[in-house]
C-alpha cells in the first residue's frame, strides 16, 4: 500500500515561524545597508557639487558661484549646473525634502512655477533669500 507522505499544518506553521524570525532579524540589517548607499550616494554628490564649483571658478577668474538669489536662475545651483553629470546631484536621497516648488513671481514679471533640488546649501543659509521668498 502506498501511503503519501504531506506536511501538517505544525511542521508549516513552525517552518512560517522560523522565516518570520530571520525576517525580522535580517530587516534592521538591510536598513542600516539601505542607509549607507543612501549616505555613499550623499557623498558623491557633494563631490559632483565641489569639482562643479572648482570648474566654474576656473573659467570665472577664481571667482566662487554667488550666494542664493531671489530668482533662481542666478543661484549657485543654475550657474554650476553645466559642469555637474544632472541636476539630481542637487537632492540628496536622504533627505524627503529635497525638493522645493512654489510660484515664482517677482516684481515686474509674469508668475511661473519652479520645482528645484535643495538638500544643499552653499555660501551660507541656503534658504535665506533663496527663491520663493518675494
Amino acid at each position: 500500500m502506498n501511503r503519501k507522505r504531506a506536511f501538517t499544518l505544525i511542521e508549516l506553521l513552525v517552518v512560517i515561524a522560523i522565516i518570520a524570525i530571520l525576517a525580522a532579524i535580517l530587516f534592521p540589517v538591510f536598513a542600516k545597508a539601505r542607509e549607507k548607499a543612501r549616505t555613499s550616494s550623499c557623498q558623491s554628490n557633494e563631490k559632483q557639487m565641489t569639482l562643479g564649483v572648482i570648474q566654474y571658478c576656473q573659467d570665472y577668474d577664481e571667482k566662487m558661484p554667488g550666494r542664493a538669489t531671489n530668482d533662481e536662475q542666478f543661484s549657485w545651483r543654475a550657474v554650476i549646473a553645466p559642469y555637474v553629470k544632472s541636476t539630481q546631484v542637487f537632492a540628496c536621497p536622504s533627505n524627503t525634502y529635497n525638493t522645493q516648488t512654489c510660484l515664482d513671481s517677482p516684481p515686474n514679471r509674469p508668475a511661473a512655477i519652479q520645482t528645484f533640488y535643495r538638500s544643499y546649501g552653499i555660501n551660507g543659509d541656503g534658504m535665506a533669500g533663496t527663491p520663493c521668498q518675494w
